[in-house]
C-alpha cells in the first residue's frame, strides 16, 4: 500500500509475522536521490571510524 507521510510517496508493508514492518520510501520519489544521499552521507560518519585500520 502506498501513501503520503511527511510529503513523501512511502510504501507501508503492514506486518509480517505479526510485526509492524516499518514503510520505506519508494525510489520512484521526486526526492529518492536527495533523501538517499543525506542517509549515505550519514552513515558514513557514523560508520568510517570504526572501518579504520
Amino acid at each position: 500500500m502506498n501513501n503520503q507521510r511527511f510529503g513523501l510517496d512511502v510504501a507501508d508493508h503492514g506486518k509480517w509475522n505479526d510485526y509492524k514492518r516499518p514503510a520505506f520510501l519508494l525510489p520512484t520519489d521526486k526526492r529518492f536521490a536527495e533523501i538517499s544521499a543525506i542517509y549515505y552521507k550519514e552513515m558514513q560518519k557514523r560508520l568510517q571510524p570504526s572501518c579504520r585500520r
